[in-house]
């Protein structure tokens, strides 16, 4: 088993890339049709 410190660490490595992805689509979904309409016809 992992100490205590090891798992906030752990949970720290795994929450952010899991953060930024969330906010991410978080930001294309409340973003669509609005800011990002340009960027999304480039693509």
């Amino acid at each position: 088993m992992l100490s205590w410190e090891e798992w906030i660490f752990v949970g720290i490595m795994a929450a952010v890339p899991i953060g930024g992805a969330i906010f991410h689509i978080w930001v294309m979904l409340l973003g669509h049709g609005k800011k990002h309409a340009d960027s999304s016809k480039d693509q």
